[in-house]
């Protein structure tokens, strides 16, 4: 067990690690930014080589050699067709699947229970990338490079294998599913109604938003509420160039409340103040209704959202067009990724290289991949994913608008040098908070800033990891 401490240097704070085989420094160099969020840590579990470390775990991972079941968590609509394509072909590795609520919504907090609980976390779960260093620090994954993930690493779009790796050499802690591109998905219908022009500007789509709320008639341009806004708020920070976290041989830098996420923050305060914004919970039954009933003309979301807006609002078919984010310059082309899963291993798992195997499979497959998009809307991480024809061409329910091309270069279009902290399920439900006082008016946007920023630097702190002044 390494036992870490803290000690000040010259106005900053160094985190050491101490245990019976010595003094356990950090890399002198700087590390790539995707790969840096969890350094520290894992410096403290390879450290000595002890029983818990990556390689150990994973050199024990073959096949059972028997017939098998596998526990299965993932709340993707229509995956349950995917995992019944599987079981029809692979007879000796089932799969028992557990339809479960959003993560956010209940899942993680039962992954922690059962952690804590030392049971009951199944043998492959759903994670968002976001999520996956929280569960990397509390050890609780399996390295699945030997169990044939490591093999696989051409098999997906390259950005997404340091959000699963870790910068660690032949580990990989959760197979990729789908990345979220963001994008404006709008009422062509009812933007020609109002007069509206799509909005290449955040500055022509607050006054877009201030002349829809001004007729009077209930409806907005879009909504803003507490719920799921965490990593939604994340990514437009990201678009305009914010980096909430950062790390180097000093140790971590926290900036949620930077200068670029200020300006996310009071351009949407101004719509708040102006009474713009409807305050309806997104992914709601009550969030259906109004896209459904013409109260919401548009929503600024993700690649995967295209499915759920028509799920929700069958009704609207033909009716939603997609554009680019708008900018925050004029000519710009930024975009940033929201969500997006995984599925990880969890460790403890009697069939981890069977439980790989199928999340591999789920993941790549031609059939499984159109599943995954034409039931639960997923944009494939998949390298040739892209290329399915359910991702190419017109699609139907946007009025055979070939929205996929828009999505493919949102895509390319996103900085992926953004670094998730190792503790966002903090920072996103403190931000979330702090968020309902907002809307009430009981404080700025800016104030939930200081605050969201506050309590995650002492969540890192209580963590024994290193917070540098700023």
């Amino acid at each position: 067990m390494i036992l870490p401490f803290l000690r000040p240097r010259a106005g900053r704070w160094l985190v050491e690690r101490r245990s019976h085989c010595g003094m356990v420094s950090t890399p002198r160099r700087r590390l790539r930014p995707l790969i840096a969020m969890l350094v520290l840590s894992l410096l403290a579990l390879a450290a000595c080589g002890g029983g818990d470390d990556a390689s150990e775990s994973g050199s024990a991972c073959a096949p059972s050699g028997e017939k098998v079941t596998i526990d299965f968590w993932s709340w993707v609509p229509g995956i349950e067709h995917a995992v019944e394509l599987w079981n029809e072909q692979h007879p000796d590795i089932q799969v028992n699947l557990s339809k479960v609520p959003d993560g956010r919504a209940g899942t993680y907090q039962n992954y922690n229970n059962a952690i804590r609980a030392g049971r009951g976390t199944p043998d492959l779960g759903m994670i968002e990338y976001d999520r996956l260093p929280d569960y990397r620090l509390q050890n609780a994954l399996e390295n699945i490079g030997p169990c044939g993930a490591a093999a696989a690493r051409d098999q997906f779009v390259d950005y997404t294998w340091p959000l699963v790796t870790f910068g660690e050499q032949d580990a990989v802690y959760a197979v990729p599913e789908d990345t979220g591109p963001m994008v404006l998905y709008y009422r062509a219908d009812l933007f020609e109604q109002y007069g509206i022009e799509v909005p290449r500007t955040w500055e022509q789509f607050a006054q877009a938003a201030d002349e829809v709320a001004a007729r009077g008639n209930g409806a907005h341009l879009t909504n803003l509420a507490p719920v799921d806004f965490g990593g939604w708020f994340a990514a437009l920070a990201w678009q305009n160039g914010a980096r909430w976290f950062d790390w180097d041989d000093e140790g971590w830098t926290v900036t949620i409340d930077d200068e670029p996420t200020r300006q996310v923050a009071d351009l949407w305060q101004q719509m708040i103040d102006n009474g713009d914004l409807s305050e309806v919970p997104t992914f709601t039954e009550e969030w259906n209704r109004a896209l459904a009933e013409d109260q919401l003309l548009s929503w600024v979301g993700a690649a995967w959202g295209g499915k759920l807006i028509e799920l929700g609002a069958p009704s609207t078919e033909g009716k939603w067009a997609v554009a680019p984010l708008p900018q925050w310059q004029e000519g710009a082309q930024a975009s940033a990724n929201w969500g997006g899963s995984t599925y990880a291993v969890f460790e403890g798992s009697d069939h981890p290289y069977e439980a790989t195997q199928f999340a591999l499979w789920l993941n790549t497959h031609p059939e499984s991949v159109a599943i995954l998009n034409e039931e639960g809307g997923a944009y494939p991480a998949a390298a040739d994913g892209t290329r399915l024809p359910a991702l190419t061409g017109p699609q139907p329910f946007f009025g055979d608008r070939d929205i996929y091309q828009v999505i493919n270069e949102a895509a390319g279009n996103i900085d992926h040098d953004w670094v998730w902290g190792p503790t966002m399920s903090t920072t996103f439900s403190t931000l979330e908070d702090e968020m309902a006082g907002v809307l009430d008016g009981a404080q700025s946007f800016r104030d939930a800033l200081d605050a969201t920023q506050r309590e995650t630097v002492e969540d890192l702190q209580a963590q024994s990891l290193t917070v540098t002044e700023r």
